[in-house]
């Protein structure tokens, strides 16, 4: 789908959808290769899709390679039409021939080859529309010599290589595409005449089946139906997650992903974030139907902060799947989905099927679920700018009903959890038993003074 059809239909779903929103700013297509004329000719362009004028004084244009080094940091300023571009140009005023933009719009430093992770934010520092390319590089794009075609935006927020060489960079409102003009109304047939017959019956007589020279009949075989069946829908979420284990045990901190669906679901480059880290599941990493997925902080490098956080689950295509945010936590407990709801428990079930712990002294229900997007090219990571990303090529999964199966150093963390839980119910059994023991010593006695009292 072209760049045009793009931004017709999402200004269309933008208008309809979102006509409240704010800082609704896309990028809609990025010259990483440069063009025809020089690779250095780098550029950006924005979109807004909103009818109303937008101001971006504050806002920031920010690249960073896969080591969270700043390689493009640019103050924005000005304003972007409604329904207008904005471009970015590197260097000079020199690097798209035929248009000319203002000092503002001129950033220096460059956007790598090998990909870039780039954000967008607005002058309070929220992240309004990113890409994170640096670990599997661009998505799109032709740096072929001669051809130079940049990539740009398609409605479901991917990424697709222009069909043009040099992109369209700067285009007014006049070349977007206008709504397709109403079909023309047919006049309505002329009425019968009076004295007219009746037209003859439209049912068609059915062919009589075909013989061949050997006298046999030979039927046409139905044709297949060209409706296909819808793709299966994904429903991969998060469905546990342990910030605050007992003891200084940072490495028994885990992160469990279920997937409720029917299918089998490849997670290769799907991410997991908090606001520092990003972590990208390895390739080849299946997740089959009714399974967990579970990785421990040692796989993920993201450590659950104790006083709250906020975990964010990704697709490759950087749509938000599924997100919990939460408060202070206490030692010992997890955090579970169970229904939709996201519940604190101290009985800790990895590659398990989530379980509530009877127990009165749990956190506050601070934890709440974030709502994924409807606009998915909108969707980030909420990530600081020193984020660094790890990638891993171990995945685990394990059945609702089969034994969990782990490597060597999960199974000893499995272990621990375990143990922990088993403390933790064994003290509470002990602790109800030695209260109800002090209750009936308790009511004995005081049965004991009152008869004496009464003999008295």
């Amino acid at each position: 789908m072209s760049k045009y059809t793009f931004l017709f239909l999402f200004g269309i779903f933008f208008f309809v959808s979102r006509a409240d929103a704010t800082d609704t700013i896309i990028i809609s297509e990025i010259a990483w290769m440069g063009t025809s004329l020089d690779s250095q000719n780098e550029w950006v362009e924005l979109y807004n899709p909103s009818s109303q004028d937008m101001n971006l004084d504050g806002w920031a244009f920010v690249g960073m390679d896969a080591a969270s080094s700043v390689k493009i940091s640019k103050t924005l300023s000005g304003t972007i039409p409604a329904n207008g571009f904005f471009l970015l140009e590197r260097t000079d005023n020199e690097t798209v021939p035929n248009v000319s933009v203002p000092q503002e719009q001129i950033y220096s430093g460059s956007l790598l080859d090998a990909g870039e992770n780039i954000e967008l934010k607005n002058n309070t520092g929220q992240i309004i529309d990113s890409i994170y390319a640096s670990t599997a590089g661009w998505p799109a794009g032709d740096k072929t010599s001669g051809s130079k075609k940049p990539m740009e935006r398609t409605t479901d927020g991917s990424w697709t290589t222009s069909a043009t060489i040099d992109g369209t960079p700067q285009n007014t409102l006049a070349s977007a595409p206008q709504p397709p003009p109403p079909p023309p109304t047919e006049p309505p047939p002329p009425p019968p005449q009076p004295d007219e017959p009746p037209p003859p019956s439209s049912t068609e007589i059915p062919s009589a089946p075909e013989t061949t020279p050997d006298n046999t009949q030979t039927t046409q075989e139905p044709l297949p139906s060209e409706q296909q069946e819808p793709p299966a829908k994904i429903e991969v979420y998060l469905s546990e997650l342990i910030p605050n284990p007992l003891g200084a045990d940072s490495d028994l901190e885990f992160i469990e992903i279920v997937n409720l669906g029917d299918s089998v679901i490849d997670l290769s480059g799907w991410t997991i974030t908090d606001p520092t880290k990003i972590f990208v599941v390895g390739t080849d990493t299946l997740l089959e139907p009714k399974k967990y997925l579970v990785f421990f902080a040692h796989e993920t490098h993201i450590n659950l902060n104790n006083d709250g956080d906020t975990i964010k689950f990704f697709d490759k295509n950087n749509a938000l799947k599924d997100a919990i945010q939460y408060g202070k936590t206490k030692e010992g407990f997890s955090l579970v989905k169970i229904d939709g709801s996201w519940l604190w428990t101290q009985e800790a079930t990895p590659g398990e099927k989530n379980k509530l712990s009877a127990s009165s002294d749990m956190p506050g229900t601070e934890a709440q679920t974030i709502e994924p997007n409807a606009v998915a090219i909108a969707t980030a990571p909420d990530i600081n700018e020193g984020v660094s990303a790890v990638k891993t090529e171990k995945s685990v999964s394990v059945n609702n009903s089969a034994d969990p199966f782990f490597g060597q150093d999960d199974n000893e963390q499995i272990n621990r959890l375990k143990a922990q839980s088993s403390a933790w119910l064994k003290s509470k059994n002990f602790l109800v038993l030695s209260l109800a023991l002090l209750l009936g010593f308790l009511g004995g006695f005081a049965v004991f003074i009152i008869r004496k009292k009464l003999r008295a």
